[in-house]
């Protein structure tokens, strides 16, 4: 059987969740079409590649995530995770590999482990494509500042220092690829409504793919939220005072404290100072140049529009008022959780002895955004503390809710 492989490896910001919720979605679907949406490399999103393809140095946070901080753990998946994708593909019969994961194009970045990748696909399949969509460094910028802070950063916003650096240099990504695959295996698309195929990457990367659109597909929606600039600031506040991953994984703690926020979030986005997005636009301008040659054959036009930056009427900072009301609306979300669980437990005849939680009127005591979002983080791990005594005690009750299969490289919110 003549088989391809399309491993679509980001880059990052550029809808890759989107597609990988679809392809999850539709999986049986997919199939029908003689396209495998792998799960062995994780139900969703393909972690298990980069996880793999790396020496684990640089992806610590999401070996922690996955259940493989551990050396020796690590070392046994990358010697046992061929054999089961060589085993998911063969016994598929598709002749069409899905493969996506936007950690590929972001820190998997040393040719000896984009080779990696090399040597495990290409004895799987006769043609290999590599798909990247690009996005205008700019927006690239503040997308990923973004996602940061919700990935529990607890610094502002970096800047790129040189237009050597590899995050925002696109030549230099395609480059590394490109060495090992050829030029001719790599498929590069932009990231822009304008150029997307029907203005969707959904539809764009099916036209990739070769697969024929139908109404019963599943269509993904509501993914990765937007945070205005007051949640933001608020979310890395309090990152400060909850760690999303401690020494093991995800924290418990932490819990979902990005989604608590979007509710609230309805405000203006956060943009930084049009000096700096001229200056980050300039730094690219000449690698931008070489990939729209190179790539895409255009040599007297821009990759991407120049855009027309201006500062914000005013930075706006986070108020007292509105940390004091982000405050009490997530802790309510718990205690609600709470409430709910006390009752489930009361109905099997048992209680429990447990501490008052703290009050959230003191949230109205607090001086400054810093306090507040600080007693806001006391108040939160206090109620997740309750909700984990809570679901212990119903589970020794035999009340506690199914479980469902967990997805290895599942990365929450």
């Amino acid at each position: 059987m003549r088989r391809q492989i399309i491993l679509h490896i980001g880059t990052e910001k550029t809808g890759s969740t989107t597609l990988q919720a679809f392809g999850n979605l539709n999986r049986k679907l997919l199939m029908s079409q003689g396209i495998l949406y792998p799960q062995s490399p994780g139900r969703t999103n393909h972690l298990g590649l980069s996880i793999y393809a790396s020496t684990g140095a640089t992806l610590r946070d999401l070996r922690q995530i996955s259940g493989l901080a551990g050396e020796v753990d690590f070392l046994r998946f990358q010697s046992e995770f061929p054999e089961l994708l060589r085993a998911e593909i063969e016994d598929s019969g598709c002749e069409r590999v899905w493969l996506s994961n936007e950690h590929l194009s972001s820190r998997v970045r040393r040719p000896a482990e984009i080779a990696r990748v090399s040597d495990l696909l290409k004895p799987l399949a006769s043609e290999v494509r590599i798909v990247a969509y690009l996005r205008k460094q700019t927006e690239l910028l503040v997308s990923a500042y973004s996602t940061s802070v919700r990935s529990g950063a607890t610094k502002d916003i970096t800047i790129p220092r040189s237009e050597r650096d590899y995050f925002y240099n696109f030549s230099l990504l395609l480059d590394r690829w490109s060495a090992l695959w050829g030029a001719k295996s790599l498929v590069v698309r932009l990231f822009d409504r304008g150029q997307l195929k029907g203005g969707d990457i959904v539809a764009d990367f099916l036209d990739v793919l070769g697969c024929s659109p139908t109404e019963a597909f599943n269509m993904p929606n509501g993914l990765n939220k937007s945070l205005d600039a007051h949640a933001l600031q608020f979310l890395l506040l309090f990152n400060r005072h909850v760690t999303r991953l401690d020494g093991s994984g995800l924290n418990p703690d932490y819990g979902q404290i990005a989604s608590v926020l979007e509710s609230l979030s309805n405000g203006p986005r956060y943009v930084p100072p049009a000096s700096i997005m001229r200056m980050v636009e300039d730094m690219f301008e000449t690698s931008n140049r070489d990939v729209a040659r190179r790539y895409f054959g255009m040599r007297s036009v821009d990759l991407f529009s120049p855009g027309r930056y201006a500062d914000p009427d005013s930075d706006q900072p986070l108020s007292l008022e509105k940390a004091r009301v982000m405050g009490a609306a997530a802790t309510k979300v718990l205690d609600d959780q709470i409430n709910r669980m006390e009752a489930r437990l009361s109905l099997t005849g048992k209680s429990l002895n447990l501490s008052g939680l703290g009050d959230t009127r003191r949230l109205a005591q607090c001086e400054s955004v810093e306090l507040a979002v600080a007693d806001t983080a006391r108040l939160w791990r206090e109620r997740k503390q309750r909700l984990k005594a809570l679901r212990a005690e119903l589970a020794s009750q035999g009340a506690a809710p199914a479980t469902v299969a967990q997805d290895r490289f599942c990365i929450p919110p």
